[in-house]
């Protein structure tokens, strides 16, 4: 997996935290896309390539869904990553679930 992802010349992006040697594990930290190209499907087009590779390698994805000061407000890019596969998280501890920390499997490749 890269680091980071980068597309239409920087307008929609994406950077992910990856231990090199273990490589079981990313955190995707942003995804973003500039307010002025948003609604064209690129950060669609970004997450879709970010769990592809994850999904070749068998990486585990996490995230905390930390809405930006412009887009998608918390509930709206839960709905958003759920879509391509993330859950909510629960604590293992409590039993609770952590709305705003977001996991995702490996998926099976064809």
């Amino acid at each position: 997996m890269k680091s980071a992802y980068v597309n239409h010349q920087g307008k929609a992006y994406a950077s992910l935290l990856c231990d090199p040697d273990s490589g079981a594990v990313a955190i995707l930290t942003e995804i973003r896309v500039d307010p002025d190209f948003q609604g064209r499907g690129w950060g669609r087009e970004l997450l879709k390539e970010i769990t592809t590779a994850a999904d070749e390698d068998e990486v585990v994805l996490m995230l905390s869904v930390e809405p930006g000061p412009e887009g998608l407000n918390s509930e709206e890019l839960t709905a958003w990553y759920s879509r391509y596969g993330w859950e909510p998280v629960t604590n293992t501890e409590t039993g609770e679930v952590e709305p705003d920390v977001l996991c995702r499997m490996p998926q099976a490749t064809t």
